[in-house]
């Protein structure tokens, strides 16, 4: 315990604290669903911004909302199956004009 003790002292007192410096972000407001929602700064995103959003699954609704509130440009990627299946049945519920809720 004392080693480490030693060691964190040691880099706050040189300046390499890996917290030295930082200051919470200000203006956050969260984007998406309960379950695959973030907390992103307010005026972070323009719409000329590009956005890879990773890992989809079935709920894309942090992907849309940003495309929703900024126009920014969003590629979606998720190659796991269900990933696939779930954005497949979402095109498929799109194009016949019907919401995108389905069982």
């Amino acid at each position: 315990m004392l080693p480490q003790i030693f060691k964190s002292t040691v880099k706050k007192v040189l300046g390499i604290d890996s917290q030295s410096g930082v200051e919470p972000i200000q203006n956050l407001h969260k984007v998406g669903s309960n379950y695959h929602g973030y907390f992103i700064p307010a005026d972070f995103l323009k719409s000329d911004s590009i956005c890879y959003c990773i890992g989809a699954g079935e709920d894309i609704s942090f992907d849309t909302e940003l495309k929703i509130l900024y126009d920014a440009q969003i590629y979606i990627f998720d190659p796991a199956p269900e990933g696939i299946e779930h954005f497949k049945k979402l095109v498929d519920v799109t194009a016949r004009g019907r919401a995108a809720f389905y069982r």
